[in-house]
């Protein structure tokens, strides 16, 4: 009786080790590549034009 808690077998530690040690993984994973990758330049629209570039020759 004082062992009740096992008597589901080594199944149901399996399933609540995965269930905790899934969402870890993919948090893990997700940090260590956004980590790694470069940050992306800002939009186009956002940057100031360069000094030499000026548009009023439309005409």
């Amino acid at each position: 009786m004082v062992h009740q808690q096992f008597e589901d077998g080594p199944g149901m530690l399996f399933v609540s080790a995965l269930f905790f040690a899934v969402p870890a993984i993919v948090v893990i994973i997700a940090a260590s590549v956004a980590r790694r990758k470069p940050p992306a330049p800002p939009p186009v629209w956002w940057q100031p034009p360069p000094p030499g570039a000026r548009e009023d020759d439309d005409d």
